[in-house]
């Protein structure tokens, strides 16, 4: 009786440790969900240097390869260093990246700057607190998810206003040195927060104890997520990428009607996180994944099928950025879930390279892929192809664990049983 009470203590208290990490989380994820507000940084770049525009945008698709580059890293950095000063190193790395960037008289120093250690740093303080949180609470992975990486777009949202006013007051150049200080400081301040998940136990009757990233590279779901996630990305980072450009020509808004659908996109986005994620703690994965495919199905056809208004346009990049925020909370639950939380930061890392990839592919499909349409061709064909994957995805199967047989006692002998009759 008396054993069980530090035991109950002990679960109190590692309960009330993750509240505070929780806290921590979201509020790392805020402070690194600025990073999307990148683009607002392009047209003051060109102006003040006369850079074309189409390569002072390239930076941010080195900054997204390079993020999910720094995902695939957290895990082996968490390990070799721990969380608390490898999310320091994060926030030092990042901070100095934009502060560099301020002084950059190229586009390959602001490629080096802005692009690759901005991005590397983001995508390790990004992938290493979310993943975290969820060892902390995997009976809760689609909450955590969701609640996280909805921080992480509202921090995108947020930063707008403050980002904005930055350049308005310094300059573009002095703006990334503002902006890498209170990103630093921000991630610096909540490190005392963050600590390392316990050891998770794995739950009695469950068919998953914890993959390595080796074993968990042996099971084709793995690549199968990896592709799914791969057209999830693809249609909602190329959506947004190009509404502005598909708003003003093809649908022929005005400027504030195109900036106007980029905020109701935003909000579309973040919607979708707080939705799609915890949603999939209570009717599945997989369901909710197939949900989001069919979504981005309907908008991205309808601006490839439909004649496009005012109204049309709002609703179709809706339906893909509700798509897109939210599907990406479900991911990292599902991987939890076919293969463990125990490794999930370094699984989900790699096949969290499905964002890189598709970044790049978009941007290089919108320049061979005849205009600004042409890649919506491929995306929904991409969509059919995720669907039927989807459906038919099954957890990866383990092999049962080898028991030992107990022994069998050996039968007593003639004599023994003689004295054991003379005795009685």
């Amino acid at each position: 009786m008396y054993g069980a009470r530090p035991n109950t203590m002990n679960q109190t208290s590692s309960s009330s440790r993750a509240w505070v990490v929780l806290g921590g989380t979201l509020i790392a994820q805020l402070v690194l969900g600025s990073i999307y507000t990148w683009s607002l940084f392009n047209q003051p770049l060109v102006t003040e240097f006369g850079w074309p525009l189409s390569k002072v945008a390239l930076t941010f698709a080195f900054t997204t390869f390079c993020l999910a580059i720094g995902a695939s890293c957290c895990g082996w950095l968490e390990r070799t260093f721990g969380i608390r000063k490898t999310l320091f190193g994060s926030a030092l790395l990042l901070g100095a990246g934009l502060a560099l960037a301020s002084q950059a008289d190229s586009l390959t120093e602001l490629y080096l700057t802005a692009g690759v250690m901005v991005g590397f740093a983001n995508g390790v303080g990004y992938m290493m607190t979310l993943t975290n949180m969820i060892r902390w609470m995997p009976e809760r992975k689609g909450l955590i998810s969701g609640l996280s990486i909805s921080a992480y777009g509202l921090g995108s949202f947020l930063f707008k206003y403050v980002n904005v006013a930055l350049i308005a007051q310094f300059g573009v150049s002095s703006a990334f040195t503002y902006w890498g200080v209170l990103i630093a400081v921000g991630l610096v301040a909540i490190v005392p927060l963050i600590s390392s998940a316990p050891e998770q136990q794995s739950a009695a009757g469950s068919s998953v104890t914890g993959y390595t990233l080796r074993a968990a590279l042996r099971q084709p779901q793995a690549y199968l997520i990896f592709a799914v996630l791969f057209t999830t990305c693809m249609g909602g980072l190329y959506s947004i990428s190009v509404a502005t450009d598909v708003g003003l020509r093809l649908v022929h808004l005005t400027r504030p009607e195109a900036v106007g659908v980029v905020s109701i996109m935003a909000l579309a986005n973040i919607a979708g996180r707080l939705i799609m994620g915890p949603g999939s703690d209570r009717i599945g994965r997989k369901p909710v994944l197939a949900f989001g495919l069919i979504l981005m199905l309907l908008g991205v056809s309808t601006l490839l099928f439909v004649p496009l208004t005012k109204g049309v346009f709002m609703l179709a990049m809706g339906a893909i950025t509700f798509s897109f925020g939210g599907s990406l909370t479900v991911y990292p639950a599902l991987v939890g879930d076919f293969f463990g939380v125990k490794n999930v930061n370094q699984i989900y890392g790699l096949i969290y390279q499905g964002f890189g990839v598709s970044a790049l592919a978009g941007a290089l499909i919108g320049v061979i892929g005849g205009g600004l349409q042409g890649p919506f061709v491929g995306i929904v064909a991409l969509c059919v192809v995720s669907l039927v994957i989807i459906t038919m995805l099954r957890p990866p199967r383990e092999r049962a664990p080898q028991r030992r047989k107990a022994p069998i006692p050996a039968l007593p002998n003639r004599t023994a049983l003689g004295k054991a009759a003379k005795t009685a």
